[in-house]
């Protein structure tokens, strides 16, 4: 049995469960919130692949204290879900308000796959601060990536005798690794890199 919360979404208020860690939306109510056909967005959502797939039916306890079983989707796939909605269906404020948000989804869209990422300008210091955490982790790895080009781009001819670097330990065997690639900028292998030539082997 799940019992029934309430969140903002968007400035409205909605009923949501946790299951499992994860945030579920109660679809009936968040329809009804923001004036959307329910019977209708029933339908399409079991018409649809994605949303059919990760819908969930569950026992949820109201506000009342009552039972009902209710259809939710994972908070995660809203913003899609919203995004699908059709204007010809609505008018005045409502019809306002889901274009607004339609014209928002494809902004984010188009400065996530073309401007490397999209910000949210409401975002709260939680949320900015765990962007920063993603922003700091991605620089690594680019770094990390750029590394690696240079060290492999800057290489120049071997120089190690003949053989397999399996066939020596420690510091003669890190030594054959670097002396196969040498870098005029210095670049060192790292242990990886090392366990990667030895499975290869020395080049003829």
């Amino acid at each position: 049995m799940q019992e029934l919360s309430t969140i903002n979404f968007h400035g409205d208020e909605i009923q949501a469960v946790q299951k499992d860690g994860q945030l579920f939306i109660a679809m009936k109510e968040l329809c009804e919130s923001i004036g959307v056909n329910w019977k209708g967005q029933l339908k399409r959502i079991k018409r649809d692949e994605v949303l059919n797939s990760v819908g969930a039916i569950m026992t949820a306890t109201g506000s009342d204290g009552k039972n009902y079983e209710m259809m939710f989707l994972p908070h995660d796939m809203i913003s899609g879900w919203l995004f699908g909605l059709s204007l010809n269906s609505y008018t005045g404020e409502k019809r306002d308000k889901i274009k607004k948000y339609k014209l928002e989804c494809y902004q984010v869209l188009n400065d996530y796959f073309n401007k490397g990422g999209a910000i949210n300008p409401n975002a709260n210091d939680e949320q900015l601060a765990e962007l920063k955490g993603m922003v700091n982790n991605l620089e690594t790895a680019c770094i990390q990536r750029d590394g690696v080009i240079a060290f492999m781009s800057n290489t120049m001819a071997p120089v190690a005798p003949k053989g397999t670097v399996s066939e020596v330990n420690g510091k003669e065997r890190e030594y054959l690794v670097h002396s196969y690639f040498r870098s005029d900028k210095g670049h060192l292998v790292d242990d990886r890199q090392i366990d990667m030539f030895s499975k290869t082997g020395a080049p003829e």
